[in-house]
């Protein structure tokens, strides 16, 4: 990703007096709203330097924010030129989402100058290309973690591999639940999984939810042992989010687990139930 330490050839706009005798690039992220379907981010921009708020007026530069998450291949530009707000759906984003602000030239620049330059920039003639950062603000992250559903995307806290053993069998001491199948079902649930028309329902019931419940059941136990893996963070702040909305079953009134079936069935918004409806549904299908 863009750093917002990296040199460059030319004068950048910074946070602090670098390039610049005096001009600063500041950010600010002002809050990050959870909701149900992601993220909301609010932002507010500072640019002190005339020259370059000249360009972003007239359109040959914006401003805006470059999003990266990692763990599921996630990397987007934001314009927000006209905006200081952006929403990254949950079904985008998961883990350490790192955010960089910047300036970027979308028209060539010849004779990019600015009085503020530092002497070292002013006895050359500069420059820019379209796609050229001219800005670079601070860094910022934050947790994206799933909040209403566990299984609206698997992928995000399960990861199923293939196996010589005869018997299923997990593993929770990585940031993602592994769940080791044996070869031969693992290649018939991926055929079934990427099939559009899939019951994903029904699969989740039969494979994942099982491990699950039994995951809930080490959390109860002994959770302390497992705080720093994202799927540990992942499920207890779906719990806490649920919680507050007085949505799941479960919990002592601390708030802690005290029965992992019915936290397990809270977490996955009656899974179980919905499986046996579809296996109706497609039961009857078959009979018409």
């Amino acid at each position: 990703m863009l750093r917002s330490n990296l040199c460059y050839p030319y004068p950048v706009l910074r946070s602090e007096s670098i390039d610049y005798r005096t001009d600063v690039f500041k950010v600010y992220l002002q809050e990050v709203i959870t909701t149900q379907d992601g993220y909301n981010l609010n932002f507010d921009f500072k640019i002190t330097n005339d020259n370059l708020n000249n360009l972003i007026n007239n359109n040959k530069a914006k401003i805006g924010v470059l999003v990266k998450s990692s763990s599921v291949w996630y990397r987007k530009f934001f314009d927000l030129t006209n905006q200081n707000n952006i929403f990254l759906s949950s079904r985008e984003v998961y883990g350490k989402v790192e955010l960089l602000p910047c300036v970027v030239a979308t028209s060539r620049i010849e004779h990019y100058y600015s009085d503020n330059f530092e002497e070292e920039y002013k006895i050359t003639s500069i420059s820019i290309n379209p796609g050229e950062y001219l800005a670079i603000g601070d860094e910022f992250s934050f947790d994206a973690l799933l909040d209403s559903d566990i299984f609206k995307n698997t992928a995000s806290i399960f990861e199923l591999a293939p196996t010589n053993e005869k018997n299923i069998s997990y593993d929770i001491n990585s940031d993602k639940i592994v769940i080791f199948i044996p070869k031969d079902i693992h290649q018939k649930y991926v055929s079934v999984a990427l099939n559009a028309t899939s019951p994903k329902s029904i699969l989740n019931s039969t494979l994942v939810f099982p491990v699950l419940l039994s995951v809930i059941y080490e959390i109860k136990k002994d959770g302390e042992l497992y705080e720093d893996k994202k799927w540990y963070k992942t499920i207890k702040k779906t719990i806490e989010t649920k919680a507050s909305s007085k949505t799941i079953a479960g919990l002592d009134f601390s708030g802690e687990i005290d029965d992992p079936l019915l936290v397990a069935q809270s977490l996955t918004n009656g899974l179980t139930i919905s499986s046996f409806n579809k296996l109706e549904e497609i039961l009857t299908m078959g009979d018409n």
